[in-house]
This record gives C-alpha cells, structure tokens and sequence, in this order.
C-alpha cells in the first residue's frame, strides 16, 4: 500500500527530447512559476543520447536535480514485475518484457496507478 503525504505534490511533465532539452525544458517551468516548486528533477536514459554530461553538468549550474536511468527507465520499471538478470542494453530490447505486465505502456503517457 503506498503511503500519502498531503505536504508533498509531485507533478509530472514529460518532454521527448534530448537530455539537454529536457533540462532547459525544465528550468524554462522553474522559472515561469518559482513558487510554485521545491525542487526540479529531471529523469532520462542513457540509451539513446549523447549528451548525458551536457545535461548533467547544465542542470546542476541551474539548480535542477538529475536521476539518469542506465540503461533506461523501463528496467527499472519491469523490475517491480520481474526479477529480471539478463543484459538489457536498450530501451528497444526491454519493451516487450515489460508490455507482458504493461500491455499499453508508453513512454510517453506512463500511469503510475496501472
């Protein structure tokens, strides 16, 4: 059962881009509405992108927190169905494990509550 706290609200905002992207994306929202954040989080994969240290190294200058995924986020998500051990080296190679238990999953619209 998971726990709620009511002082904590978590907004999710996805933007398919680069790391880099995602970052100024990112940081463009924290600045728009600065009270109306505690803390900025970006989550990205390494699997697919080049510029991982760009970001990193941009998001810590703007004050933004970062959680890389390695290789991508869908291992960490097949990981609550399957104790998964075999080499996984791609977004692309993880996809149908984890439709087995997410039938709909997409990358883009992910649903916590399913």
């Amino acid at each position: 059962m998971a726990e709620r706290n009511p002082a904590v609200r978590v907004v999710i905002k996805t933007n398919p881009r680069s790391p880099s992207a995602v970052v100024k994306h990112a940081y463009k929202l924290k600045r728009q509405a600065p009270d109306d954040f505690d803390d900025v989080w970006c989550v990205f994969d390494v699997d697919e992108f080049q510029d991982i240290e760009d970001a990193v190294s941009l998001a810590r200058r703007q004050g933004i927190g970062v959680a890389v995924s390695n290789p991508c986020f869908e291992l960490w998500l097949l990981l609550h169905f399957d104790q998964h051990t075999a080499a996984c080296p791609s977004y692309g190679s993880l996809l149908p494990l984890l439709r087995r238990h997410a039938r709909d999953y997409d990358k883009a619209g992910l649903d916590f509550k399913e």
